[in-house]
């Protein structure tokens, strides 16, 4: 969402009476430093802050009033979530480097083996300090569905997280990066299958 104040400035900068300032932004893979199309970029400083999507070659471009205390925030369906502090982004000119994604799947069962309909899997971030721009990238969590079985999409394993299970006769359990990531052979592997046995209560 665009605030007054930024649509204030673009007015000023119509008339001529700010300088305007380009930000060029590319957004690679951190891997195979190819492209990334169609990722959410939001650029500014809270409450003002712009969004767009990068283009086939991974670019994206802002005409913002100042550079000054710029923050960027990068979101792609197949890649993580990547945050550049203002120290970076006061040239102008910035590339980011984001992580692929992983699918994780599997079942939840309890101690008898009986899978668990109903049963919440979420995954839960460590906080990202270069984030000053903040737009909504959480995952609200997935129900296990008749057979126990669960999908995850999108899993950011380049952040820290703990996927968190959840069912209300059972305790929880969490599972660590390093868990979902053993045995993946990562970047190239991108599925996970990831099955747990919940203790009653």
């Amino acid at each position: 969402m665009v605030s007054r104040g930024f649509f204030a400035a673009a007015i000023l900068l119509s008339l001529g009476r700010l300088p305007a300032a380009t930000l060029k932004v590319h957004v690679k893979d951190a891997f195979n430093a190819a492209p990334v199309d169609a990722t959410v970029i939001a650029v500014g400083r809270a409450p003002t802050v712009v969004s767009a999507r990068t283009d086939p070659t991974g670019r994206a471009t802002f005409e913002l009033p100042s550079l000054e205390v710029i923050s960027i925030a990068v979101r792609s369906n197949t890649h993580g979530m990547k945050c550049v502090a203002p120290d970076q982004t006061n040239l102008g000119d910035v590339t980011v480097n984001v992580e692929p994604s992983v699918r994780v799947y599997g079942v939840v069962r309890g101690s008898a083996g009986t899978p668990l309909q109903s049963a919440t899997v979420k995954v839960v971030y460590a906080g990202q300090d270069d984030c000053r721009v903040r737009f909504d990238h959480g995952m609200g969590g997935e129900r296990t569905d008749e057979r126990g079985e669960f999908v995850l999409r999108g899993v950011e394993v380049g952040r820290e997280l703990t996927i968190v299970f959840q069912h209300d006769r059972h305790r929880d359990h969490e599972v660590k990066k390093s868990e979902v990531l053993a045995g993946l052979g990562y970047p190239a592997g991108r599925k996970k299958e990831l099955n747990v046995t919940l203790t009653p209560r």
